[in-house]
């Protein structure tokens, strides 16, 4: 289970999904205020981070799937799925998948 901050807002979780501005942590819907601007910092392992629209995403752990249709997406560690972002920067250490993105750059990190 990670830690996770959404907005400065710390939760315990493994999966995270942000849809029409609400948000969910394994399934729970823990929205706290109507806002569509969200930052996400995950310390620790997540199985799924699905978003529609995010700022930025920032992963110091092992993520299994990531997607976003908006936002700029960081891994410090492994990603053991896919990665795919409609619009946005990729910067990752690891993917044992894919990663695909129609209108940003992909770098990796060591």
């Amino acid at each position: 289970m990670a830690s996770i901050k959404i907005n400065g807002i710390s939760y315990q979780g493994d999966n995270i999904r942000i849809n029409k501005n609400k948000v969910f942590v394994d399934d729970v819907n823990v929205t706290t205020k109507n806002t569509k601007e969200f930052f996400i910092y995950v310390d620790g392992n997540i199985n799924e981070l699905n978003s529609d629209v995010v700022n930025d995403i920032a992963i110091e752990g092992r993520v299994g799937k990531l997607t976003t249709t908006r936002g700029d997406v960081s891994v410090v560690g492994h990603v053991l799925g896919d990665v795919k972002t409609m619009s946005g920067d990729v910067i990752v250490a690891k993917v044992t998948g894919s990663i695909k993105t129609l209108s940003g750059n992909i770098k990796y990190k060591k």
